[in-house]
């Protein structure tokens, strides 16, 4: 039939001096659910910045935009299901990027969601894998090839990279050899290839011809025979022309069918003319005769809006649908305009409406079938194809009338309600067009969707068709719950393009109170354990808990009793409360026995029961190595090679597969001393101990398996020859003059065998011999007798023949002569120098009188360098003191007090050894601590002599100074001209500077200078100076003056005679 196609709405759309963009894509479908063909818009922005876009349908063919996405150069895109969602995603194809996917909200919105791949040249999509969903074919920009696999949710991981010959350009897929899986043809820019697909994703290049250079690689069903078949540019002609290829399961292109010009080239098909086959849409509509020829159908797609240089432009289809429910297909056209010499630029997208299906009959019904007594029961026990169950059928019937045309539906929409899940459910068509054909269930809007439909109904007859179910998951399935379906053949019919139209006003058919759910009791399916192990060595003092046990059943609800029915350690089990226990008492080591065979039963409320073996595991733990036989004590010997290997069943390790290793150090840790090693891979210790070494090691090994460690120490006792280790003098001084000495001699280790024979007294200008010997042990005390003579005396230990020995009895090795030696002085030193009163010492007029006031005098004197010296008082035993002499034999020594009168002292020398000298030569020495006493005063004249008693002598040489007397005639002092002191008479004559006369009283007093001895006072020859004198009466002795003749005698007035 001729096609007639009349201008509709511009969708998108723009017009400017700069933008260049162009749409490349559209994509017919419904994306909101409601029953009509909404449309998705693909741009290429290039150089503007226009958005691709989302035009909803309002049921009647007219378009409102819903969302603008943002701008960028697609120039591919799919509408498919990539999560098993009920919603489409969005996947688009922009220039050399990766593929976006575009998640849908439910209600036609979308947002962005992952990217696949990057760089993409070129890509297609399907089940590459065989698992349901969908994956990723794609031709990477100047690369190869990439095979991206979805998970099923949506999230695309790169599988394989096929190689590539020269750069992909285009890329399709189908199932050139018809096994099931779909193959790659792609144009690469020297060659067209073919990629076979082995069933799981892995692609093999297959082929390679042609010569081409970018070009188109497209696919579709074009000679109706249900095999997808190739359309590749580049091949057997010109390069820019389209071939088609007829899919002959050869894996190969096939037969060459058409080869379409540029102008001709289909970017997509649909059937428009109504007959059953798909046509192509591109400039031109070329419609297909059923068997892949092609002719144009004469339809010039164009708008005045859209000229270039003066020309129209011809749009290029770009999908096609029936966008207001007319039952004939409609179509999208985009337009691009652009004369850069203006420059002015335009492009959009139009809706070309197709009335050229001539007017049917509207006769057609959908009514209550017969087949099924609804409402049906739907048991629980239905759970396979082969138990489904027929619960609603209907009839479609053509009314006939005069259109002689048949009634098609492409696609029916059974409404649900009810309280059943019914995506627990397969739903299934059946009738005379359609065998099982499985429905898409959609809890978004409660619809069961029966696509993909080729249902007939001949001109005036009528069909019957029969929904079954069974289920595909029977958990939570409860008595009672409910499935309704309806139908309604006004809206719920998707009819074929130019057939009969359904009656308007139709009721809704249903399967009543709908089916209904009821539960049979089944058999539990299967018994879990969780957790199926447990770690060795866990203690079964009560009873121990491995894990919970769980029953699968396809009865909800159902409840479960659990008992030990079997298996080869059933008797260490027992159940309690839902868990499978270890009995207590139950001993759980991995090395005896590392798993456990149980078999339990679980049966549900109504008696029916499954069984289940379990094997329950222990999980080794690591345990700690052990000492399983002592090490053995040992002994080495000094300067003796020394070896010793401990067996490898000295540690234990119930850990069948762990090696132990092992080290060596001291008990406390330190480390082995330089000596002995130890070769941890043989076990072995080693080495030759030095004397010094002797003594004993507390050894500790410690053999560790990685993680844990046991150790064992044993003593490792060396031992040496005695030896002596010193010889010292007992009395700790070396300078002596005793005629026996001591010395102390110690050994490395306790001796016996000790005598005096053993040792020689060795000296160098003095002799001794050896006495006597005491101890015991490692110590001894030997003395040494008879010494005399003056030099060094040491003790030796004989170098051989001792017979001394320690209690293994090993003699002592060699003799010992290095002992500390007495040095021995028996001659006494020479006399001392007479002992000097020290001048400071030597009080009075002279420093050399040897008489002193002082009680404690200083003595001085010589003796030998560094001598002992003694000073002794008249006895010659009475000692006041002692000194040692310096360097130069220079001594002084303080006397203790001495008693007041005449000595006679001499002092001694001795030396370091205790040797005494002879008595010095005496020295008369006279202590006089006492000063002067008055005793008389006379005075005759001009002479007044004063007498004092003393012990000695007086001091005439620093006599008193004039002054210091005080001389009173009656009450007339006079004056004291001169003192003159008479030292042995103990007298001390003053001249006054008048004579006294007879009878005249006279007093004399006399202050001395200080408290304490005066240079110039009356003193003794000891210095003492004599106590001050108060004014004593003198005795006058002065004679009386003769009177001579004639003259009276004188008669005293006031003291003085006076003649008158």
């Amino acid at each position: 039939m001729a096609l007639a196609y009349t201008s509709g709405q511009t969708l998108w759309s723009y017009s400017n001096t700069t933008d260049n963009s162009s749409a490349t894509t559209a994509r017919f479908i419904d994306l909101d659910g409601d029953g009509d063909l909404d449309i998705f818009i693909g741009v290429e922005k290039a150089a503007g910045n226009q958005p691709s876009q989302i035009w909803k349908n309002d049921g009647a063919g007219n378009f409102n935009l819903h969302q603008s996405l943002p701008a960028a150069r697609i120039v591919q895109s799919w509408l498919v299901n990539l999560d098993a969602d009920p919603e489409l995603e969005l996947v688009t194809r922009s220039y050399q990027s990766p593929l976006q996917i575009w998640q849908n909200n439910g209600s036609g919105t979308f947002t962005a969601g992952g990217t696949i791949g990057s760089g993409v040249q070129t890509a297609d999509i399907a089940d590459l894998d065989g698992d349901g969903d969908l994956d990723a074919f794609v031709g990477i920009f100047q690369g190869n090839y990439a095979v991206y696999k979805n998970n099923g949710s949506g999230a695309f991981t790169l599988s394989s990279s096929p190689a590539k010959v020269s750069d992909p350009q285009v890329a399709t897929l189908v199932d050139l050899d018809r096994d099931g899986d779909k193959d790659a043809v792609v144009v690469e820019d020297n060659a067209v290839r073919i990629l076979t697909n082995n069933g799981s994703g892995v692609f093999t290049q297959h082929s390679s011809f042609g010569d081409a250079f970018g070009g188109a690689a497209l696919s579709a069903d074009l000679t109706g025979d249900g095999h997808a078949d190739a359309l590749v540019s580049g091949v057997n002609g010109a390069s820019a022309n389209l071939t088609l290829f007829q899919n002959n399961g050869s894996g190969a292109l096939g037969t060459q069918l058409h080869a379409f010009t540029r102008a001709e080239a289909p970017n997509a098909f649909a059937d428009v003319d109504g007959d059953g086959d798909l046509d192509g849409l591109g400039q031109k509509i070329m419609l297909n005769n059923g068997a892949g020829a092609f002719s144009d159908s004469g339809v010039v797609l164009q708008d005045p809006a859209f000229m270039y240089q003066g020309s129209p432009v011809t749009g290029r289809a770009l999908a096609a649908g029936d966008v207001d429910g007319d039952g004939d297909t409609d179509v999208a056209v985009a337009f691009y305009a652009g004369d850069w010499t203006v420059p002015l630029y335009a492009g959009a997208v139009k809706l070309y409406l197709n009335n050229a299906v001539p007017a049917t009959n509207a006769d057609g019904t959908l009514t209550a079938g017969t087949g099924v007594s609804e409402p049906v029961g739907l048991p629980s026990s239905a759970d396979t194809a082969a138990e489904a169950v027929d619960v609603f059928d209907f009839k479609l019937t053509d009314g006939g009338g005069s259109d002689g045309l048949a009634l098609g539906v492409s696609q029916l929409k059974v409404h649900t309600s009810g309280t059943g899940d019914f995506s627990k459910v397969t739903w299934r068509l059946s009738g005379p067009d359609a065998t099982n054909v499985v429905g898409t269930y959609n809890a978004g809007t409660n619809e069961i969707t029966f696509a993909g439909l080729a249902i007939s109904v001949a001109n005036g007859g009528n069909e019957t068709y029969k929904v079954s179910g069974f289920y595909n998951n029977r958990t939570g399935l409860t008595d009672g719950q409910t499935y309704i379906l309806s139908i309604d053949g006004d809206t719920d019919l998707t009819l074929a393009t130019g057939g009969t139209r359904m009656a308007s006003g139709q009721a809704a058919v249903n399967n009543g109170a709908g089916s209904t759910v009821s539960v049979v009791n089944e058999s539990p399916t299967n018994i879990a354990l969780s957790p199926t192990s447990v770690a060795e060595n866990t203690s079964t003092a009560m009873p121990l808990t491995i894990g919970a046990l769980t029953t699968t059943d396809v009865n909800a609800g159902d409840s479960f009793t659990y008992s030990i029915v079997g298996g080869a350690d059933a008797g260490l089990f027992a159940i309690s409360g839902g868990n499978l226990q270890f009995r207590a008492g139950t001993v759980l080591d991995h090395e005896a026995q590392a798993s456990y065979a149980v078999t339990v039963r679980s049966t549900d409320a109504g008696s029916l029961s499954v069984d289940k073996a379990f094997t329950v595991t222990l999980t080794n733990v690591n345990e700690a190595p052990t000492v399983a036989t002592p090490l053995p004590d040992q002994a080495a010997q000094a300067t003796q090679a020394f070896s010793f290997a401990f067996a490898s069943s000295a540690f234990a390790d119930v850990d069948a597969a762990t090696t132990l290793t092992y080290t060596a150090t001291l008990d406390g840790g330190g480390a082995l001393p330089g000596w002995l090693s130890f070769n941890p891979g043989t076990r072995t210790f080693s080495g030759t101990p030095a004397v010094g070494d002797a003594g004993t090691l507390q050894v500790k090994v410690t053999a560790s398996d990685g993680s844990l460690s046991a150790s064992d120490t044993f003593a490792l006792v060396v031992t040496a020859a005695p030896s002596v280790s010193s010889i010292v003098r007992t009395g700790g001084s070396a300078l002596t003059n005793a005629t026996s000495v001591d010395y102390t001699v110690t050994f490395s280790q306790p001796v016996s065998g000790v005598d005096t024979s053993d040792f020689t007294a060795t000296g160098v200008g003095a002799t001794g011999s050896v006495a006597g010997i005491s101890g015991s042990g490692s110590t001894y005390t030997v003395t040494v007798g008879s010494v005399s003579g003056d030099g060094t005396l040491r003790l030796d230990l004989n170098g051989s023949g001792t017979g001394i020995q320690n209690g293994l009895g090993m003699a002592i090795t060699g003799g010992y002569t290095a002992g500390e030696a007495y040095t021995i002085d028996t001659v006494a030193p020479a006399a001392s120098s007479p002992p000097d009163l020290d001048t400071a010492s030597d009080t009075g007029a002279s420093s050399t009188d040897n008489i002193t006031s002082t009680i404690t005098p200083t003595f001085t004197g010589t003796a030998g360098l560094n001598a002992d010296v003694t000073l002794y008082d008249t006895d010659g035993t009475s000692v006041l003191g002692s000194t040692t002499a310096d360097g130069a034999g220079n001594w002084s020594i303080t006397s203790i007090a001495m008693a007041t009168g005449a000595h006679t002292l001499t002092t001694k020398a001795s030396d370091a050894a205790g040797n005494s000298s002879a008595a010095s030569l005496s020295l008369s020495v006279t202590i006089d601590p006492t000063a002067p006493a008055f005793a008389s005063a006379t005075v005759n004249g001009n002479q007044l002599v004063l007498t004092c008693t003393d012990a000695g002598t007086l001091d005439a040489v620093n006599a008193p100074a004039p002054g210091s007397f005080t001389v009173m005639v009656g009450a007339t002092p006079n004056v004291v001209t001169a003192a003159v002191v008479n030292a042995a008479a103990k007298t001390v004559t003053l001249t006054l500077t008048t004579a006294v006369t007879n009878g005249q009283v006279v007093t004399v007093a006399y202050a001395d200078p200080s408290g304490a001895n005066d240079a110039n006072a009356i003193q003794d020859a000891a210095g003492n100076d004599a106590a001050t004198l108060v004014a004593t009466a003198v005795t006058n002795t002065t004679p009386a003056p003769d009177p001579g003749p004639g003259r009276p005698p004188a008669t005293p007035i006031d003291g003085v005679p006076v003649t008158t």
